[in-house]
This record gives C-alpha cells, structure tokens and sequence, in this order.
C-alpha cells in the first residue's frame, strides 16, 4: 500500500471525529449557525428582489402591450373615418362634375341655338 493511500485512509477515518469534535463546540455550533442563517437571509432578500424585478418586467410588457392595443384601434378608427370621408368627398365631386358637365352642355346648346 502507498503512502498517499495510507494518509487517505488515516484521514478518512480521523476527520469525522476532529469535525465531530470541533462540531460539538458552542462557539463553533454557534458561528456555523449564524453564518446559514445570514445565508438564508440573504436568499431571501435575493428572492424578493429577482420578484421585484419580475414584477416590474411584467408591468412594463402589460403597459406595452396596452399601449399597442390602444395605437392598433386608434389607426383603426382613422382609417374607417379616411374613407368615409373620402368617399363623401368623391361623391361630392363626383356630382360637382355633373353639374359643371350640365352646364357646359347647356351652354354649348344655347350657344348653337343663337347661331
């Protein structure tokens, strides 16, 4: 057997005594103690503010999101009016044409009547 196995060995069976030793001392119990419970304390502050961060991530997609909604129906109801009001103007000039076209015929057969 090699001497790296034999020191293994030795340490293996020797170090659950001396941590169990050293464990069992009421300043050491009471360090270990105080060093997880700021360890908890700070996953805990560390999962209050990743939640915060979510929460605000989510609040500004809502606000996104509703601001597209209310710019889509918007352009919407602009388009639909355009084209109402285009399609009134048209018609409007559609019948200003046919009155200017009457009147120039009538022009045109008063103008060969006097002839």
């Amino acid at each position: 057997m090699g001497y790296g196995k034999l020191i293994a060995f030795a340490g293996g069976t020797v170090l659950p005594g001396v941590v169990k030793a050293i464990a069992s001392q009421p300043q050491v119990r009471e360090a270990v103690v105080n060093c997880v419970a700021k360890g908890m304390k700070l996953k805990a502050d560390a999962d209050e503010a990743l939640q915060n961060i979510k929460d605000d991530a989510e609040d500004v997609c809502y606000d996104a999101r509703y601001e597209a909604k209310v710019k889509a129906a918007i352009e919407a109801r602009r388009a639909e009016i355009e084209e109402r009001i285009r399609a009134e103007v048209e018609a409007e000039l559609a019948e200003e044409v046919e009155d200017i076209e009457a009147e120039v015929a009538a022009a045109e057969a008063g103008k060969y009547a006097d002839e």
